[in-house]
């Protein structure tokens, strides 16, 4: 029947079309594929760990992260991001070139902590091996006088009426007051 033929011709046209639509596929140049993964940004830190030591409660501290394009493609640095509040980063640039270098200046602010504390900043781009970078911070954050407990409630009081508590107090230095 006419309707039949016309169904095989349909048949055969796409068979026709998928086969030469592979059969080009196969005459691109793997170099390329290889050309586009050369031309990729590349992302390499210096170091991605730095200890501040130890340093006064209440005080900042900084260190700045050195890192370079060792791509071939233009790198581009996304939105920061840090594990605290307490700790903020700013990027040189967030556009690096082939064989250029940035940085990334991280500072920590002591706050309230105290003892060992360590602080992680996220730097995300587009190196397709590796899209995120994790820097680490950490410090020791030193007192001069340890207070216990560091809070009191005396919860609801009558005017006029007192209670007391016991507040301890002690020279993180072991020296007498």
């Amino acid at each position: 029947s006419f309707h039949g033929i016309i169904r095989s011709m349909k048949k055969l046209y796409i068979a026709i079309a998928l086969l030469s639509v592979v059969s080009s596929l196969s005459l691109v140049p793997q170099s390329l594929y290889a050309q586009d993964e050369e031309k990729s940004p590349k992302i390499v830190f210096e170091q991605t760990e730095h200890d501040l030591g130890e340093i006064p409660q209440g005080s900042n501290a900084t260190y700045t992260f050195t890192f370079k394009n060792e791509g071939e493609g233009t790198l581009k640095i996304g939105k920061l991001r840090t594990s605290c509040g307490c700790t903020a980063a700013l990027i040189s640039m967030d556009t690096i070139e082939p064989g250029e270098k940035g940085e990334v200046k991280v500072t920590f602010s002591s706050g309230k902590f105290k003892g060992n504390t360590s602080k992680t900043v996220t730097v995300p781009s587009n190196d397709p091996k590796n899209p995120e970078v994790n820097l680490h911070i950490k410090a020791i954050v030193k007192v001069d006088i340890d207070i216990t407990p560091q809070s009191l409630n005396f919860g609801d009081m009558p005017r006029g009426s007192s209670q007391d508590k016991p507040v301890t107090l002690t020279k993180i230095d072991g020296t007498k007051f």
